[in-house]
């Protein structure tokens, strides 16, 4: 039976199912257009043995992780807190965490707030 792979959460594009990269976890299907990475097929180390066989759980995972909406999100949502830290040194009229969320419509386009530049900061003091 063909495992019909999910498309990718990261691009759309829909992964050929023919290229994993090896892992101490088991093999992990890795899409053809925008080369991410799926999740880990195992939850313990597999040391040995043929990755052919574990590539079925491996496209498993794939689906798994494509259809689960929440965790996507909270991804996007850590990107965004990470990128937090640098909106004001960059040079954006918007702030890049809401930018972010803005894109992977998780926030209105009409909420994207300003960027605070550090002199707009300073001068506020």
């Amino acid at each position: 039976m063909k495992i019909k792979i999910s498309d990718c959460p990261f691009c759309g594009g829909t992964p050929s199912g023919k290229k994993f990269c090896s892992t101490s976890y088991g093999p992990v299907l890795v899409c053809d257009q925008c080369g991410s990475n799926g999740p880990h097929p195992l939850s313990r180390e597999f040391v040995g043995g043929d990755d052919a066989e574990l590539q079925p759980l491996a496209l498993r995972a794939w689906n798994k992780r494509a259809n689960d909406r929440e965790s996507w999100k909270n991804g996007v949502r850590a990107a965004a807190d990470f990128v937090e830290q640098f909106d004001r040194y960059v040079d954006h009229s918007h702030r890049l965490s809401d930018v972010i969320l803005c894109k992977f419509n998780m926030l209105a386009k009409r909420k994207v707030r300003k960027r605070i530049s550090p002199t707009q900061k300073r001068a506020r003091s």
